[in-house]
């Protein structure tokens, strides 16, 4: 019940001034007028004056007051406050009735304590555990995904257990760390993905440690989003804060038990579409082993088995392609039929199921929970494991001194395939396949040879990589902490908290002999440790001097260490003995030691008053010392924030269409830690380079070596600073059943720390500096209603809108732009004058409008085509951030039966689909499959019997380029039609060939069913004679619309994983639907 879970925060929020008067005692029992449950924690006054109590743990109160004294009132959060009139009795008990205006009664802020909303001069929002374990993601960040304003969240592949990049309000760094904190239970944890490898465009998708929390343990999350909430949190907290609660047992509470147990089914969803048409080779002739599918039409061809032309057996295992016509064709073979390449991916399974124990006494409250979730992902072979074991506990040792203790062993283990621009990458060998050569028929000869498609060159057959090179991932996590608090006076409290999460990681890379991204083979394996150590010193105050004049204050102190090391080894020659995978199997290894050490300490202060439930002045100071400024210099982030509710004035007050209305307005100075050792420059292994050999490194010949570091340190560095402002407004109308929330913020992020060259001469090229700039502007809007509400059926709405953009105001001298992400061509960058996050990349000529240059010269390149522009360079070509995104989340609940559905809709923002661009070069993508043309005996197109669909008219206008590079064009309308044949595909139109950048990226738009639950209660009469107690079965349905221009895989993607450089698809692994059926038992 309301009142239950409430205690502790009832605890905080009423300290009362007790004032002996000796002449009438009053006594009384508060109860709710929701289940008459008593009421602990109500606050007790005498009107007008500063003497009160709080009722106890079974609602009484005891209250000796003047003689003078007419009534009393009654207040608890979320309650109507209510004044009795004493009259002369000695025993008054009240019922508490529910506040119509509830503004979701009390949130967690930071450092977990509890205030009401209405209080705050800043944007918080709260997630619920229904809503969270509803999503049926298995991962706390894909959860929260189109659920809050101002929050974006990127699943970087469809992987088990793939990671996720959010980010709040927009990017506050250039190349530092732009995701927020994530704390559990007051204790901040590691959420960064385990062994990152930064803008990696290979390698795995692994997971990052965010998803080691189990979400049917969380009871709620809370998004701290501007500088005024976080400030509090210091250097760890300025791009916003995850609070995560988890379920405790209730006060109150009897013995209960709940079980959760779902099997979910996924399948890829948007996958590129592929030609089925044409063969394996070149000019419309077939050949075997050929890199690409500019063969003959299958439907023209048939197998033969003829020793002359059926020379590799092993490979194409129907027979040699040859024409119809052709007498060595065999008809008894069949006919010849497009390999679906597709049926490579599988039905993923993913098994969940979650038991938990509560329960409390007069004195003691507990929740244990056991979870297992087993996922096998649509790729074959690739998996994501995690087990999960949590004991939360509190216990009043004395009346005024209470222990609390949370704990969580967690163990992640997982099987992940290879991906991206990578030779032994699935998507890139599986998509490349020519719709004539079948992968499924073997991927492994007598002799450990490959079988694929190029002979055993090229690129792994898609089942040698899941079979033959797995990466493999085990975590161990303990996550906990424990406190002690200690109520001094009735407005005063003493906590002290300390807190841990350490966890060590082991890995292991096997690539086997014949593997085209290492064909001599390798093994590296590796482990690592991570340890956060966080404590707080805390002294809570809550006084009211008066009835209506109020102070709440939280001043402390914290100490925080982050400790890591890792140690690896790696086969550096080839393996000896085929099979056995293990580092000593080889003539030459190497092995590699990290180590890092952060620490920092701070005194805090946070102080709130409140007027007249009216009028809310707060501040926050922070005065922080961390190891990576120069000696540990200190300093303080001050934040101020004010809320005024103005439906308070006289006739606002008990409006019946405006129930609620408040302003609020924050500012705060906050900043992002500096990078640690980046204060002198550092030593590192040596190693030897020619740009011809693969070199060598140390110890090298029986001797060590070591090397000074090309990138100078700073003594002077400091941190990366932030200013928030935010100003908004809540308004609630028509008895809450409306309500409106609009925040406007502006960020500037100030000090960015960058790598700036310098003169080669000092022998570094280059030195970390504060340079850089950058401003966030948004507008946050979110909308709750209800629009009809009757005794059996009720239709809820949230709805969420954002928008923002990040510009990099400046760089450093000698910077024109900073590389985030991609290859030679396209990059992300960020780039003075242009938002953060920007493509650049090549561009066709073009006139002075914009349009598109078709050439006329045939000396310059061919006639009736566009040219692509090398001589400009790079030029900004759009942004891969949305313009803004919409979500609204429906619930239709009739009786037991509940139906909700979240609808993401985003708008703006481009991809750059490097894998369609790439297919097209080899003649295995659906753009290629209008290909066929007919030629007059002089050489030139026959437009008259060329298939009508394969003639084109490229949109643009004519003219062509001088030998000065200059564009000459009269603004003619092209009217040339051409043909898209292996040319203009090995040409100008494929990313192989020139084309230029502008012709790959595509906008990724979207409208999605992101969530669709339906659930079914049963009603608890039907259990009566049962020991269950509650019954729910439920289905939820994750991506299975998606509408987008983007012809690519899922659009909610990214090659590098959760990095600063987004925007990237180049044989990603494909997005997921998702289809879950489970049932929630209670006992």
């Amino acid at each position: 019940m309301k009142k239950l879970s409430v205690f502790l925060a009832s605890l905080l929020l009423a300290g009362i001034t007790l004032v002996q008067a000796q002449t009438v005692r009053i006594t009384g029992t508060v109860t709710s007028s929701e289940d008459g449950m008593p009421m602990p924690g109500v606050s007790v006054f005498v009107k007008g004056t500063t003497v009160g109590v709080i009722t106890d743990a079974k609602g009484k109160y005891e209250l000796s007051v003047p003689t003078s004294a007419q009534s009393l009132t009654f207040s608890f959060v979320g309650f109507k406050t209510q004044e009795v009139a004493i009259a002369g009795r000695s025993v008054i008990d009240v019922v508490m009735e529910t506040e119509s205006v509830q503004m979701e009664e009390v949130v967690v802020t930071a450092l977990g304590i509890t205030r009401e909303r209405k209080a705050l001069g800043y944007n918080v929002q709260e997630v619920n555990s229904e809503t969270i374990q509803k999503s049926g993601t298995g991962d706390v960040v894909k959860a929260l995904s189109a659920k809050t304003s101002g929050v974006q969240i990127i699943n970087s592949s469809g992987s088990a257990g793939a990671a996720s990049y959010i980010t709040i309000r927009g990017a506050s760094s250039i190349t530092g760390n732009n995701q927020p904190l994530f704390i559990v239970d007051g204790q901040p944890i590691s959420s960064g993905g385990s062994g990152d490898t930064g803008n990696s465009v290979d390698g795995v998708q692994r997971s990052s440690r965010a998803i080691d929390i189990n979400p049917d343990d969380i009871e709620s999350i809370t998004v701290l989003k501007g500088g005024a909430a976080t400030a509090l949190y210091g250097v760890q907290a300025a791009n916003g804060v995850i609070l995560i609660n988890t379920k405790k047992g209730k006060k109150g509470q009897t013995f209960k038990v709940d079980i959760n147990s779902s099997v979910q089914l996924s399948e890829v969803s948007q996958l590129p579409e592929l030609q089925n048409t044409f063969a394996q080779g070149s000019n419309g002739v077939w050949s075997s082993g050929a890199s690409t599918s500019w063969g003959p039409r299958l439907d023209q061809s048939a197998y033969s088995k003829d020793p002359s032309v059926w020379t590799w057996p092993d490979y194409d295992v129907y027979g040699a392609i040859v024409p119809k016509s052709s007498p060595l064709a065999d008809p008894t073979l069949g006919p010849v039929v497009p390999y679906d390449r597709y049926e490579f991916f599988q039905t993923g399974v993913t098994y969940d199921n979650n038991a938990s124990i509560s329960g409390s006494n007069e004195y003691s409250q507990f929740y244990f929970s056991v979870g297992n979730r087993n996922e096998t992902s649509v790729v074959p072979n690739e998996e994501f494991k995690r087990t999960s074991i949590r004991a939360n506990f509190t216990s009043n040792l004395l009346k005024n001194l209470k222990l609390s203790a949370n704990s969580n062993y967690v163990n992640s283990e997982g099987t992940f395939i290879q991906k991206g621009s990578n030779v032994s990458g699935v998507m890139l060998g599986l998509l490349r396949t020519p719709p004539s050569f079948f992968n499924n028929m073997g991927y492994e000869l007598p002799g450990g040879i490959q079988r694929n498609y190029r002979h055993g060159g090229g690129y792994d057959n898609p089942y040698w990589t899941i079979n033959k090179n797995p990466y493999t991932e085990n975590i161990n996590r303990f996550i906990g902490n424990s406190s002690l608090e200690f109520k001094a006076l009735d407005w005063l409290t003493f906590k002290y908290q300390i807190g841990v999460d350490w966890y060590v990681r082991r890995y292991k890379q096997i690539f086997a002999i014949n593997s085209r991204a290492v064909p001599n083979g390798s093994v590296s394996e590796g482990s690592s440790f991570s340890s956060i150590i966080n404590s707080d010193l805390l002294a809570l105050i809550n006084h009211n001097f008066t009835e209506n004049i109020n102070l709440t204050g939280t001043f402390g102190f914290n100490m925080y260490g982050d400790y890591g090391k890792s140690v690896s080894a790696a086969t550096n020659a080839p393996l000896d003995i085929p099979g056995f995978y293990h580092v000593s199997n080889t003539s030459n290894q190497s092995a590699g030691v990290g180590e890092a050490e952060f620490r920092s300490s701070a005194f805090f202060g946070d102080v709130s008053l409140a007027f007249y439930n009216m009028l809310y002045l707060g501040a926050t100071g922070r005065y922080e010392k961390a190891t990576s400024m120069p000696n540990a210099k200190a300093k303080f982030y001050p934040s101020a924030n004010v809320g005024f509710i103005f439906s308070e004035l006289p006739g606002l007050k008990d409006n019946n269409i405006l129930s609620f209305g408040k302003l609020r307005a924050s500012y705060a100075l906050t900043a992002n830690v500096a990078p640690i050792y980046a204060l002198s420059t550092q030593w590192f292994s040596g190693g030897v380079g020619d740009g011809w050999t693969t070199g060598g490194s140390f110890p090298m010949l029986g001797a060590t070596g070591f090397s000074y570091g090309d990138t100078g340190g700073s003594p002077n560095l400091t941190h990366e600073s932030m200013k928030s402002l935010e100003v908004g407004t809540e308004l609630r109308f028509l008895n809450n059943r409306v309500g409106l929330d609009f925040s406007y913020f502006n960020n500037v992020n100030e000090d960015l720390i960058l790598n700036v060259p310098i003169a080669p001469s000092t022998g570094l090229y280059g030195q970390f500096m504060n340079a850089a700039k950058m401003t966030t502007n948004g507008v946050e809007l979110s909308l709750n209603a209800t629009p009809v509400k009757t005794s059996s059926f009720q239709w809820d709405i949230n709805a969420n809108f954002t928008k923002m953009k990040t510009m990099v105001d400046r760089l450093a001298p000698g910077i024109e732009d900073v590389f985030l992400a991609g290859f030679t061509d396209p990059q992300i960058r960020a780039v003075a004058g242009q938002v953060y996050r920007s493509f650049y990349g090549y561009d066709w000529y073009r006139d002075a409008n914009g349009n598109v240059l078709i050439n006329t010269d045939p000396n310059k390149g061919p006639v009736g085509y566009p040219m692509t522009n090398q001589e400009q360079g790079m030029i900004p070509l759009g942004q891969v951030d949305p313009d803004y995104t919409v979500n609204v989340y429906n619930t239709f609940s009739y009786k037991g039966i509940s139906l909700s559905v979240l609808i993401d809709i985003k708008k703006g923002g481009m991809m750059w689909n490097g894998t369609k661009s790439a297919l097209n070069f080899f003649g295995v993508s659906k753009a290629t499959e209008n290909r066929e043309v007919v030629y007059n005996p002089d050489g030139s197109i026959n437009f008259d019997q060329t298939p009508a669909e394969n003639i084109v008219v490229f949109d643009g206008v004519l003219g062509y380029v001088d030998d000065n590079g200059n564009v000459v064009t009269d603004g003619s309308t092209n009217n040339i039609p051409v043909v898209l044949d292996q040319k203009w595909f090995q040409g100008n139109g494929s990313n192989f060939g020139g084309a230029p950048n502008s012709s790959e990226l595509e906008k990724t738009d979207w409208f999605r069913i992101r969530e669709i639950t339906l659930s079914y209660r049963f009603n608890e009469k039907l259990l009566k004679s049962t020991p269950i107690k509650s019954l729910e079965v439920y289905f939820t349905g994750n991506n299975l619309l998606l509408i987008t221009p983007y012809t690519g895989i899922d659009p909610e993607t990214n090659l590098t994983g959760a990095s600063n450089g987004q925007g990237m698809d180049y044989f990603n692994m494909p997005g997921k639907k998702l289809y879950t059926f489970g049932l929630r038992l209670g006992f």
